[in-house]
């Protein structure tokens, strides 16, 4: 799979739709730093309903099970991450990746910089860690590891229609995925109010590929 043409996935005729998405109360990027919007967004799905979010994870789970799984062959390694309740998903995703015959990654906590990673062989291996995650408990793989994954799962507060991703703002990400197999997927899962016409961009940013939403299901960015 590519970055730049996932295989397998809806043609980004999708992303063409979406493009009539505007910023909350109209303001530009240049206008509203990055803490801002993350405040914004975070606050629209701290408010969100219960019923609300059930439906979104429910969406989401299908999609992936439907559209993205089914592009994987048997064996292939994927790194993903143990979704909180604050973020769009649930721990289907990853059951259902293992269920699939995957070999999936995690990311473990550590200093600042790379992300270690470890392998995820299931829910009920999970340890809490550090800022409130679950992770597996090891052996821990180097930061280089994932440059074994054909498909990376990215948690992004929001994302543009040109692959811009706002992350939480540790920097933990832009720091990893520099190595990436120049072949792996990004992919982004976020809400459909997450996803937006355009967000600010540091030069440091590395744009993702593919987006996954729960209304428009799997789709590849039209970057620029």
């Amino acid at each position: 799979m590519s970055s730049n043409d996932p295989h397998g996935g809806p043609s980004s005729a999708a992303a063409a739709r979406q493009a009539g998405r505007k910023h909350a109360d109209g303001a530009r990027p240049a206008a509203v730093d990055k803490h801002e919007w993350r405040r914004r967004f975070r606050a629209l799905r701290a408010a969100a309903t219960h019923d609300a979010l059930r439906a979104e994870a429910d969406a989401l789970a299908a999609a992936w099970r439907t559209e993205i799984l089914t592009t994987l062959p048997w064996g292939a390694t994927i790194c993903a991450y143990v979704p909180t309740d604050a973020e769009p998903g649930d721990m289907r995703m990853l059951e259902d990746a293992l269920a699939s015959g995957l070999r999936v990654l995690v990311p473990v906590t550590g200093a600042p910089g790379p992300l270690s990673w470890a392998r995820y062989t299931g829910r009920g291996a999970l340890r809490p860690a550090r800022y409130g995650l679950l992770e597996p408990p090891g052996p821990v793989l180097a930061p280089s590891a994932i440059a074994e994954a054909s498909l990376i799962l990215v948690p992004a507060v929001a994302v543009d229609l040109h692959g811009v991703r706002l992350g939480r703002g540790g920097g933990y990400y832009d720091r990893t995925l520099p190595a990436a197999a120049p072949g792996a997927s990004m992919v982004c899962v976020v809400g459909d109010g997450e996803l937006v016409e355009e967000l600010p961009e540091d030069p440091h940013d590395v744009r993702i590929g593919m987006v996954l939403t729960p209304g428009e299901g799997a789709f590849r960015i039209a970057r620029e």
